[in-house]
């Protein structure tokens, strides 16, 4: 009810003020914020790869997209995407997007096979896209968990030891 001034200062005293919520020091939680930074090129290393491995797959097409588009979403990126015009709409549904074809990849993995329940469940995942907040969470996290133990229902079922690991290294890189 009231009408009063509010003045905002710009600068990265946001991180100053988390950094002594946290008890640590402001340089440490900078180092720690930019830490995925140097996974960056292991990342973008991994998505040739997949899709350089096999172009025709659906499962490695898939998830290399998804490692390249949750790249350009994430910071720094997206503070260089705004900074160059990009609504930040456009950042949050590329970001989305990544999410889904990561979460189609992992449900497909890993030879692209169709049953009716993940048709089902690739047909529900775009609702994330319209999820925001903790339900944006939960319900990612929920797809996650059904997707590995999908993989590791395909893992038991698996008898040829070549695709045993295959998804062994599948189910330690989805875990990390």
């Amino acid at each position: 009810g009231n009408v009063r001034d509010v003045t905002v200062r710009t600068g990265e005293h946001h991180i100053d003020a988390g950094a002594r919520a946290l008890g640590i020091s402001p340089k440490l939680l900078g180092f720690i914020d930019l830490l995925h930074v140097l996974a960056y090129p292991f990342l973008l290393w991994a998505a040739w790869l997949l899709h350089r491995r096999n172009a025709r797959d659906v499962v490695s097409s898939l998830l290399s997209l998804a490692v390249l588009l949750t790249i350009c979403a994430e910071q720094p990126s997206s503070v260089f995407l705004a900074h160059v015009g990009i609504p930040r709409g456009i950042n949050v549904a590329v970001y989305d997007l990544g999410n889904v074809l990561l979460l189609s990849g992992i449900l497909l993995f890993p030879h692209g096979n169709l049953s009716w329940r993940v048709v089902g469940l690739i047909a529900s995942l775009p609702i994330i896209m319209f999820l925001h907040g903790t339900v944006y969470q939960s319900l990612f996290i929920s797809f996650m968990i059904v997707g590995v133990l999908i993989m590791v229902r395909r893992l038991q079922k698996t008898e040829s030891g070549e695709q045993r690991q295959q998804i062994r290294w599948a189910l330690l890189g989805i875990s990390a």
